[in-house]
């Protein structure tokens, strides 16, 4: 099954997240930082990222650029800006998703990006 990284500073949205996609299928990892993040992905390869914009140290869009340095792992930004569609594109991200969502909404976006 794909792996699929939660990045998220609030763990109640990791957890629900995580318990979301768990039922449908899919394995998880989380962190609750960026710095977490990038330690993690390169010792556990992710098949997806599902990467929050706003946290505090490094930002979901300083996370995404160092990513992109050495990954092309497909990256959705899920985020409670409203705004930054072409920002989160720039930094590297292949989707952009605003909070609050289902699981049942997000399941799309995860099944068209692990397809590309």
């Amino acid at each position: 099954m794909p792996v699929i990284l939660i990045v998220d500073d609030q763990a109640q949205f990791r957890r629900a997240l995580r318990l979301g996609l768990e039922v449908k299928g899919y394995e998880t990892r989380e962190a609750g930082n960026g710095d977490d993040a990038l330690k993690l992905i390169r010792t556990d390869s992710p098949d997806l990222i599902l990467l929050d914009w706003l946290m505090p140290g490094m930002n979901g869009l300083g996370v995404c650029r160092a990513i992109r340095k050495n990954s092309d792992v497909p990256i959705i930004m899920v985020t409670s800006k409203q705004t930054g569609r072409s920002e989160a594109a720039a930094a590297g991200a292949n989707d952009f998703l605003t909070k609050p969502f289902t699981v049942e909404e997000l399941l799309p976006h995860i099944e068209s990006a692990l397809h590309r």
